[in-house]
């Protein structure tokens, strides 16, 4: 088995290559705030996303029916879309193994998702008319592909906030002739994403539980927050494994969890900042992952690592260290933190730039945290949306993102000269 990552190679392939993988920051860049002038709140009408109320009093089957009829076609391209170019064609170690798992029988799978969720995938499929094995497979996508940027800072008043860009679709098939504002292509899953985004209160007994940002078709979550408790973001990791407990907990009595199976599990039962850290902790992993943590009280904050095959995180970093270093925040994106980020990918050292160049005294929450997510190349041609929360007021919002552009553009009509990575909405 290769010492890197698939996936790492790929990326650096596809720098070398020029393809606009991301607004990708250049080696040795810093913050770029400042060639990304944005406001706070936004006020274009086509960044907000509609909301539903998921009742799970009902029936697993027809608790996403008015969702997934709603979203059908969507929900169809979109699988479609997956499907077909399997992440580089069907030549590449993913296409081959999204070819396995079809090819494995869906009930199988089903069983190992237990049977409320199973119920949950067979009622998607029904109302959106799509092949069970199809909506099955898709629950499992975050396993395979992603790339995201997580921050969780306390102000100088001891208040939390977090936020997140999610950012998804490499190298799930490049559209050269559907470009804005004068810039070639863009990636035709990260596309199909953001018509499906919504935001979601899961409710039982007519309460509400926990708030989510959710892509249609998929019930795991991402992207979430239980009011005056905690909130959780998860961001990709990579590792040598690739597919290998996956396809084992596909096709054997192997035993796991799937990741945003995992944390929504936790955003229903934990009851605590604490319970919940180790409720995400302490499952048994599927793939690897880093789910980003946030509390109400100082100091409550972390990025739990986790391997995959393992019921113990890799590690957990501390937003209460990070205080006592100095600091005053955490910020994951998709390698660990303990490692210096590859060269072609290092969204981390402009984010932590930004972040440092507010410092804490200013930091002004929802507003900064805007300010660093907006700016490239933590803003990129993959991120469909942001997301910003207050955990002890429960406030949340949820935007659609688009970036336009690559490094080196010469302008976006009507904006003038633009010289870095995104003009935006």
């Amino acid at each position: 088995k290769a010492t890197v990552s698939v996936l790492y190679w790929k990326m650096k392939f596809a720098t070398l290559c020029g393809l606009p993988l991301l607004a990708l920051a250049l080696p040795g860049e810093h913050c770029n705030m400042d060639k990304y002038p944005t406001t706070y709140p936004p006020t274009m009408e086509n960044m907000t996303m509609p909301h539903y109320n998921i009742n799970l009093d009902l029936h697993p089957e027809e608790r996403w029916a008015e969702i997934a009829s709603t979203y059908k076609t969507g929900i169809n391209t979109l699988v479609n879309t997956f499907l077909n170019h399997s992440v580089g064609g069907p030549n590449t170690k993913l296409g081959h193994l999204v070819k396995e798992l079809l090819d494995i029988d869906h009930y199988r799978l089903l069983e190992k998702v237990g049977e409320e969720y199973a119920g949950e995938i067979r009622g998607i499929a029904k109302y959106a008319d799509l092949d069970i094995g199809y909506a099955t497979i898709f629950q499992a996508v975050y396993e395979l592909e992603g790339l995201c940027t997580s921050i969780v800072a306390q102000d100088a008043e001891g208040k939390i906030f977090h936020g997140r860009n999610l950012d998804f679709g490499l190298f799930s098939g490049y559209n050269w002739t559907d470009g804005e504002g004068g810039f070639p292509g863009e990636w035709e899953l990260t596309e199909a994403l953001r018509p499906l985004l919504f935001t979601a209160s899961w409710q039982k007994n007519g309460v509400t539980i926990f708030n989510s940002t959710q892509f249609a078709g998929y019930i795991g979550v991402l992207t979430a927050s239980k009011t005056g408790i905690f909130g959780l973001s998860v961001d990709s990791r990579f590792d040598n494994n690739f597919d290998k407990f996956l396809i084992e907990w596909a096709t054997s009595d192997y035993e796991g969890t799937l990741l945003t199976l995992a944390t929504r599990d936790a955003l229903m039962t934990a009851t605590s900042y604490d319970d919940a850290v180790n409720q995400v902790s302490t499952f048994k992993a599927i793939g690897p992952s880093y789910i980003i943590m946030s509390g109400v009280k100082p100091g409550q904050g972390s990025v739990v690592t986790r391997a995959p095959n393992t019921t113990l995180p890799l590690d957990v970093w501390d937003l209460a260290g990070r205080l006592q270093n100095g600091s005053y925040f955490v910020l994951e994106t998709n390698y660990d933190h303990w490692k210096k980020p590859p060269i072609f990918d290092d969204r981390r050292t402009p984010g932590m730039d930004c972040m440092e160049n507010i410092g804490q005294a200013k930091f002004n929450g929802f507003e900064d945290l805007w300010k660093v997510l907006s700016a490239g190349p933590n803003l990129n041609r993959l991120t469909t949306f942001t997301w910003l929360l207050d955990p002890l007021t429960g406030e949340t919002v949820s935007y659609k993102r688009r970036c336009i552009g690559v490094h080196g553009g010469k302008g976006v009509p009507g904006s003038g000269t633009w010289k870095y990575g995104c003009a935006i909405w």
